[in-house]
């Protein structure tokens, strides 16, 4: 190919170097955003389900590159820009492009490798795997100038190149790109020197050699830049500074989304806000409902929390890496009113996503008007399937639901629960624990074991009280309660409950109805039969595969609606701080009110039932006259509630729920109110 002269750009110019030719002519090897090259170090680490030919097509990078055009003028100009400028790269809200940690693995695979790599990237082999996690995988938006390297029997071998706008790269803090993802390629700044180049290799659609970008390092490292989305072409603000990977326990409670210890130490915060349900989706990212205020023309149990308007509540993720959260199922139809996520897994080999779709007939029945379908979507291909269809929701929404191998098993009933597995055809296959002795109990939530075989859950009576865990083998039919000194009868264990599982050991979680501190989780030694507590208040589930997050950021910034700020990301046990709406802490006990509170101030009224109930004030101003309202729920239990019956409601400014019968007949406390001006507590006195 015939050499051409390097002219100068407008801003700046970067000349690239003359090798060691006798005649000072550099080849410069145009590299498309998808081609492999030659002599990679790794094979692509572009992450499963991303297509650079899709990447190349999208708005973030073509409307980028047409924007970038030059006057077209047939001569090489490499025009310099700091890695701060912005708009060089887009990045992907569903998840990053490329996989760092495969990188990783994959270079240091081989001694030989992971020598002359880390001499190309200028780190030391040990510190491959630190450098690699502090780059972040972004796309290039330009056609970008800069020196490559190929893995030969000398080593690393220096080359130019120009990757084509739509090539996933790895970005350094300065803002330069420092890896090719396709072929784990390092890579350099395009030297300075030479004046002539050859440019070898097929040029693409677009090209044109006198509008070439060549990136030099910001004069600081910087912790954000702009980028574009590649799917809307909209600008966004990405952290710099790579990721990181959080294992443990998942815990969601009052204040947001956590990822704990099995101690109970805090490791991060990955959501600051309240989430009725979160569960990882088992390639970094995190599925969850976000809390909603309550509405109170509509009353349920709390996993059916109505929003505060007639559009639907909707699933969210938030997929490795990725700063924002994106709907995965919502609706503006007024009749479709949620979407509830109850739980994740793999089934047949695909990640997948159960939740319920609840709708709403207000002209039906009171008992009747909620109706629902529980789904199963595949999270890579969006296919949809029907597991169970029903006339009440409160058979749909589960406490939780567990999959894994080739099986699905989830909680439906109401009052007398029982456990729903299913093949991978979505064959009903066996059913468990469906209580059978007249007393109404059952069984609520459910874990598999690592064999998937076996089911493990909380055993409850007649009145909805724990009273310990049963497992079953499903090859064998065996049923077998397992005798645990940890606190699983306690009294306070009501409201939203779950069960999670995995290679020998149980989960058992809790959080109460009425919006207090959560009891302590309890880890239970299945084969043993024994159980501890774990000062991790909330719903607690095992991460089937750590959580991905941007370095440095403890939440990310999300247009879910915010109702309370981030707590700290310390390592310390989580506080058992108020819900959002309360001024303090409430007591984390049912003991009796502390001696601050007057019993009564707020009057004595007798429910419906004839019980007489105190009220009182917790914390702030609260003007009670008024105020509430005692009536029968649908369990006949003393309740704060709308006109009519319901668990739960909305009275003036005031969020409202009840007790279940067993606590209030053992404690005397029958309900809480939350509001702007403190909180208040109905108690026998």
């Amino acid at each position: 190919m015939a050499a051409v002269l390097l002219c100068a750009a407008v801003v700046g110019a970067l000349v690239l170097v003359a090798g060691d030719d006798s005649d000072g002519v550099v080849e410069v090897e145009l590299e498309a955003a998808g081609a492999e090259t030659e002599d990679p170090f790794t094979p692509s680490v572009v992450e499963a389900g991303v297509s650079v030919a899709d990447l190349l097509a999208s708005p973030g990078v073509a409307d980028q590159a047409q924007a970038s055009a030059g006057p077209g003028t047939g001569d090489v100009a490499v025009a310099e820009v700091r890695g701060n400028a912005p708009r060089l790269y887009a990045s992907r809200s569903q998840g990053p492009v490329c996989d760092a940690a495969a990188l990783t693995a994959r270079i240091t695979e081989s001694p030989e490798r992971a020598a002359a790599w880390a001499g190309a990237a200028g780190v030391e082999v040990d510190g491959i795997e630190a450098f690699v996690s502090s780059l972040t995988p972004l796309v290039l938006t330009r056609d970008t100038a800069v020196t490559n390297h190929r893995y030969g029997e000398d080593g690393a071998q220096a080359y130019q190149a120009v990757l084509q706008a739509g090539t996933p790269v790895l970005v350094d803090d300065r803002g330069t790109p420092r890896v090719r993802c396709t072929c784990g390629n390092p890579l350099l700044e395009p030297r300075v020197a030479g004046e002539e180049v050859d440019l070898a290799g097929e040029r693409w659609e677009g090209f044109d050699p006198a509008r070439l970008s060549g990136i030099r390092p910001s004069a600081e490292p910087v912790a954000t830049i702009e980028t574009v989305d590649v799917a809307t072409g909209e600008p966004v603000t990405t952290a710099l500074g790579g990721t990181v990977s959080l294992d443990g326990l998942l815990v969601s409670d009052a204040t947001g989304v956590h990822v704990d210890s099995e101690a109970g130490e805090r490791r991060a915060t990955v959501l600051d806000r309240p989430a009725e349900r979160a569960f990882d989706d088992g390639a970094g990212g995190l599925i969850f409902n976000e809390a909603r205020p309550f509405d109170p023309r509509t009353a349920g149990p709390p996993e059916l929390r109505a929003p505060d308007t007639a559009s639907a509540a909707a699933i969210w993720h938030l997929p490795a890496g990725a700063q924002e959260p994106v709907e995965l199922f919502s609706s503006d139809d007024p009749a479709t009113r949620w979407f509830v996520a109850e739980g994740t897994g793999t089934l047949g080999g695909a990640r997948v996503l159960v939740y319920a779709e609840v709708t709403v007939d207000p002209e039906a029945p009171e008992l009747e008007q909620l109706t629902g379908r529980l789904m199963l979507t595949d999270l890579d291909s969006g296919d949809k399937q029907v597991l169970e269809e029903v006339g009440y929701a409160n058979e749909v929404v589960a406490s939780s639901i567990t999959v894994g191998g080739d099986r699905v098993a989830y909680e439906t009933g109401f009052g007398e629960a029982s456990w729903t597995v299913r093949d991978a055809a979505l064959e009903e296959v066996e059913t468990a624990c469906a209580g059978g002795d007249g007393s109404g109990s059952g069984c609520v939530g459910v874990g598999a074991l690592s064999d998937a075989t076996t089911l493990v859950g909380i055993r409850t009576d007649e009145v909805d009280r724990v009273v310990g865990i049963q497992v079953d083998d499903l090859d064998s039919g065996e049923a077998r309660p397992v005798e645990t000194a940890a606190a699983l009868d306690a009294e306070g264990w009501v409201g939203d409950r779950a069960v999670d599982a995995r290679d020998g050991e149980a989960l058992v979680s809790s959080r109460p109805e009425d919006g207090s501190a959560a009891l302590p989780t309890v880890l239970v030694d299945v084969a043993a039969g024994t159980g501890a507590e774990i000062p991790v208040p909330g719903i607690a589930r095992f991460l089937d595969a750590p959580l991905v997050r941007p370095a440095g950021s403890s939440a990310p910034a999300s247009e879910v609606p915010t109702t309370t700020t981030a707590p700290p990301t310390t390592t310390t046990a989580p506080p058992t701080t108020a819900p959002p709406t309360t001024t303090t802490a409430p007591p984390t006990t049912t003991t009796a009110p502390p001696p601050e509170q007057v019993a009564g101030a707020c009057g004595t009224v007798t429910a419906s039932n004839g019980e007489a109930v105190a009220v009182f004030v917790e914390s702030g101003s609260v003007a009670c006259a008024g105020a509430v309202t005692l009536a029968d729920t649908y369990y006949n239990d003393p309740s704060v509630v709308r006109e009519g019956s319901g668990g739960f409601a909305t009275i003036g400014d005031w969020s409202c729920s009840s007790t279940s019968a067993a606590v209030f007949e053992s404690t005397g406390e029958a309900g809480s109110c939350e509001g702007p001006a403190g909180r208040i507590v109905m108690r026998r006195p």
